[in-house]
Formats: C-alpha cells, structure tokens, sequence
C-alpha cells in the first residue's frame, strides 16, 4: 500500500473547494481566538465507504468551525 498524498488529497476533495473552505476558516477562527481571547474550534469529518470497482472508496467530507465572539460563538 502506497501512502496518500494529503496536500493532494486535500486539494483534489470537491475539486479544491474544500481547501479554500478550511484556509477561510483557519483565518476566520484564529483571528477570533486572538480577538476575543476564547478558545475556537476546526472539525473535519471524513467518511470513507467502498466505491464500485476494485479500490474505488468513495469520501464525504464536512467542515465545521466554531469562531468564539464576544457574546457567544459563531458556528459554520
């Protein structure tokens, strides 16, 4: 078994809008970790399930971010 490329993985899920989604929302909870001095929040949830073929696996993915605000939180 040949390991996975992640920069290349990442890049190619939804044909790199998900990495655009996750750079946004690194920015967007770091700069309100330091703004509002509370903690933040990044999940990535990656769902694998056998393809049709011989090593098909098919991906879904979900992207969530919790930004802290200084009268609550802002969830995506």
């Amino acid at each position: 078994m040949k390991s996975t490329d992640h920069n290349q993985f990442i890049d190619d899920i939804n044909g790199g809008v998900f990495a655009r989604q996750l750079g946004y929302a690194i920015s967007e909870v770091a700069s309100a970790v330091v703004d509002n001095d509370k903690n933040g929040e990044i999940t990535i949830k990656l769902k694998l399930t056998k393809g049709v073929g011989r090593n098909a696996v098919v991906i879904a993915h979900k992207l969530t971010s919790i930004a802290p605000l200084d009268d609550g939180r802002k969830l995506e």
